[in-house]
C-alpha cells in the first residue's frame, strides 16, 4: 500500500474507487470565543477504517459530536452516501 492510502480506497480488480459513504468538509464550531473546531474535513470510503488522532483540545470530540448531530455546526457540509443528507451553514 502506499503511503497516501490510495490503494485503501480501490475495488477488487477493476481499480475503480470505491464509493463514498461520508463527506464532511470545512466543518467549525465555537464555544463563545473559543473556536473548538476550524476546517475539520473527513472523507470516508466503503471499506476503509480511519482513526481520529490529535492533541487535547485539537477538536477531536467536538468533530465527531458536531458529525453525529450532538453539536450543531456554525459552518461546513455534510454529505451522506453521495447525496441524501445534506447540512450547509452559511457563516
Amino acid at each position: 500500500m502506499s503511503q497516501d492510502g490510495a490503494e485503501a480506497a480501490e475495488t477488487d480488480g477493476d481499480r475503480s474507487p470505491a464509493p463514498i459513504l461520508l463527506d464532511a468538509s470545512s466543518f467549525a464550531k465555537a464555544f463563545g470565543t473559543t473556536k473548538a473546531l476550524v476546517h475539520g474535513d473527513l472523507l470516508v470510503r466503503a471499506g476503509e477504517i480511519h482513526a481520529l488522532v490529535g492533541h487535547n483540545g485539537s477538536g477531536k470530540s467536538t468533530f465527531i459530536k458536531t458529525l453525529a448531530g450532538y453539536h450543531d455546526p456554525d459552518a461546513g457540509r455534510l454529505l451522506v452516501r453521495g447525496t441524501g443528507k445534506v447540512t450547509s451553514c452559511p457563516r
